[in-house]
């Protein structure tokens, strides 16, 4: 059963690092939003290594997270993925300097405690 909690933990430090690296991939890209229509915005941004790898991620991802959801329930699976709420708020705060107000470091903290509830035995 272990695997399956491992795999659960893949799943989430992937998703993680494919989310910080799409983001750094389109801060990269200048004007994305404005120039969406264009076909030369689309090849900039598929092979821009970070969406690349950002993309790549998020398949490893995909495929841990349905390892671990082959035997892990759901009600259980589901919640604790709700930990990269935390990691990307204090990544997005270490990597792109992204204000965290008191109110969400309140809510990041009420997250940490529900999960640490729902792990209770």
């Amino acid at each position: 059963m272990m695997k399956y909690y491992i795999s659960l933990v893949i799943s989430i430090i992937a998703n993680c690092m494919s989310l910080i690296l799409l983001k750094r991939g389109l801060l990269a890209q200048t004007n994305f939003s404005e120039s969406i229509i264009k076909l030369s915005a689309w090849i900039n941004l598929i092979f821009n290594p970070n969406i690349l790898w950002g993309v790549v991620l998020f398949a490893v991802s995909f495929i841990t997270w349905m390892i671990a959801l082959s035997k892990i329930e759901l009600s259980l699976a589901y919640p604790t993925v709700s930990i990269t709420y935390v990691i990307i708020a204090l990544a997005s705060w270490y990597f792109f300097n992204e204000n965290i107000s008191v109110y969400r470091w309140l809510g990041i903290g009420i997250i940490m405690l529900g999960i640490i509830v729902m792990y209770q035995k």
